[in-house]
């Protein structure tokens, strides 16, 4: 197996020589001096999309792709899911390797919900209807009395579809 990160032009011993890595933490810190950094500051900042990047070599990366390589030495072959779908927590225990499909089936709810549950809406007089997408199919479940009931089997949809991955909220 190469030593190098994927087409990066960074290798794993370069970045465990610049780079050291809490796994319980998930935090990075500068290893040595270089470039202005000082050894033992952190690394890395807040991406506006909520991911912690870090500017290694000139290039940014993605501190949890970081925090993967840093610990089994090798470049997931897969997306990364934070299991507790918090962005900037690169605990290594958080971190899971998955599939695009299993990753969106780890998403959060999102701001603009107003029912409550994933996958759940209001449809005019008929009730709460609940869906699910997977493998970019769409699959309506039903409809129901309640946002609760509607939640519910959408929950139950999601863990038979997205197994671990699976979210209700």
């Amino acid at each position: 197996m190469s030593n190098e990160i994927k087409d990066h032009g960074i290798t794993v011993d370069q970045l465990r020589e610049l780079l050291c890595f809490d796994p319980e933490t998930g935090v990075f810190g500068w290893a040595k001096n270089w470039g202005g950094k000082r050894k033992g500051d952190p690394a890395g900042c807040l991406h506006p999309h909520g991911y912690v990047v870090i500017q290694v070599l000139g290039r940014q990366h993605p501190a949890h792709r970081l925090a993967w390589i840093h610990v089994y030495g090798a470049w997931p072959s897969s997306e990364l899911d934070h299991i507790n779908g918090i962005r900037d927590d690169n605990r290594i225990a958080n971190l899971r390797a998955a599939s695009g499909t299993e990753n969106n089936g780890n998403r959060r709810l999102t701001e603009k919900n107003k029912s409550g549950f994933k996958g759940v809406r209001k449809k005019s007089g008929r009730g709460w209807e609940a869906a699910i997408g997977f493998k970019r199919e769409y699959f309506y479940i039903g409809t129901f009395r309640s946002p609760e009931e509607a939640g519910a089997a959408r929950a139950e949809e999601a863990r038979r579809l997205f197994g671990p991955f699976a979210r209700d909220k």
